[in-house]
């Protein structure tokens, strides 16, 4: 075993445990197993897995992809005629032209990797829960839950993307969900959970983790709800300390896609920003635009990539 596989392993989770909590069909399984509420969901290993979803499950349900992020491989189906085309879509491996694009224009530069192996995410399919986003932040340590924050989407940077306005609010159901799932799991460090908040019953449906800190998470919002101050003091094993709240409103913008995504916006003078006004250099790198709009140059090779997405035949 590599040295640093057991510091990882403290810091999140058992290496056993990795499989489930990187695959959206097995947590929602697991989860299941220990008394949570999910929709009904399978994974597919191939198309026709969806072919006999579909011989039982009218539309509207959702595709995801494995090891997507913002919402980007996730697909709500309205039309069955349109399924068999999404799931091809998720399915394809990271293209070359894809690969070149992240690393010149976003600066990412793992999808090289993907692209010469080939790799093709793991799919799975949901029930589609008519009603809203919602998202609660955990601060767990060796399987136990320290602290918790829930909130529900107010606006999003898309249908299935992430929250740009949340509203902070009090849901046990959510609270013990996530308890259970950190248990079962024995996770460490800060999470996220999101669910879906069905609008005829105000059940709390789970509907997948990110194992990682999410913005909800280092929000400070005083007792029971400090997540980096309960994990700080389990880690180093002192008290934890009480810090007043950042703030009181229950509408908190997140900083700085608001800003950006929507400078009208409403809630600009209404909610809380969370800024960290404390480090002006980071607060000044945050504002600064996207690598793909900063120069001429990128702007102008982002165009040619975007319109050789629109030709037949492209490769993505």
């Amino acid at each position: 075993m590599l040295p640093c596989v057991p510091f990882i392993q403290r810091c999140s989770a058992p290496l056993t445990r990795f499989e489930t909590i990187t695959s959206r069909a097995e947590l929602l399984a697991l989860a299941q197993e220990n008394g949570v509420r999910v929709p009904e969901s399978m994974a597919l290993p191939d198309v026709r897995a969806l072919q006999r979803w579909m011989e039982t499950h009218p539309t509207p349900f959702v595709l995801k992809a494995d090891g997507s992020w913002s919402g980007f491989g996730v697909r709500i189906i309205s039309d069955p005629a349109k399924a068999e085309d999404a799931f091809a879509d998720l399915l394809q491996p990271i293209g070359l032209r894809f690969a070149l694009r992240e690393s010149v224009l976003e600066g990412n530069h793992f999808g090289f990797r993907a692209w010469l192996q080939r790799e093709r995410p793991a799919l799975s399919v949901q029930t589609f829960i008519d009603g809203w986003p919602a998202n609660i932040g955990v601060a767990c340590w060796q399987g136990e839950m320290l602290a918790a924050t829930c909130a529900e989407a107010v606006s999003t940077e898309s249908a299935t993307g992430p929250s740009t306005v949340s509203r902070i609010i009090h849901n046990p159901e959510m609270v013990e969900a996530a308890r259970r799932i950190v248990k079962a799991l024995g996770m460490s460090g800060l999470i996220g959970f999101d669910f879906m908040i069905e609008a005829a019953t105000g059940a709390a449906y789970l509907i997948e983790m990110n194992p990682r800190n999410t913005p909800i998470c280092t929000l400070r919002l005083g007792q029971g709800r400090d997540l980096p101050e309960a994990l700080l003091a389990a880690v180093v094993g002192r008290p934890m300390r009480e810090r007043p709240p950042r703030t009181e409103r229950d509408i908190i913008v997140t900083f700085p896609e608001t800003w950006t995504l929507d400078p009208s916006s409403n809630f600009l003078r209404s909610g809380y920003h969370d800024v960290p006004w404390e480090q002006p250099d980071l607060v000044r790198r945050l504002m600064q635009p996207e690598r793909r709009d900063r120069y001429l140059i990128f702007r102008l090779l982002r165009r040619v990539w975007l319109a050789g997405r629109k030709r037949p035949g492209a490769e993505g």
